[in-house]
């Protein structure tokens, strides 16, 4: 079992194998077909040792939101 898994890739004429295999890796990306694709909207995360939490896109930005919650009487 490998301890990290922040990016991989897979490569294949067969799109929906590629799919397949690609959701089996443990890692925080998985690119098919390409690597180190990187843009503004695209989160990029890692998994087991490769680090904690999500950096850029929507996700990325909610890492540093706090939730409040109210539960008010009434």
């Amino acid at each position: 079992m490998r301890t990290y898994g922040l990016g991989a890739s897979v490569w294949s004429s067969n799109r929906r194998r590629a799919e397949v295999v690609a959701l089996k890796l443990e890692a925080g990306t998985v690119y098919i077909n390409k690597h180190a694709d990187f843009a503004r909207h695209i989160p990029q995360a890692g998994a087991k040792c490769s680090g904690l939490g999500v950096e850029i896109g929507e996700e990325g930005l909610l890492e540093h939101t706090q939730v409040q919650v109210l539960n008010e009487a009434l």
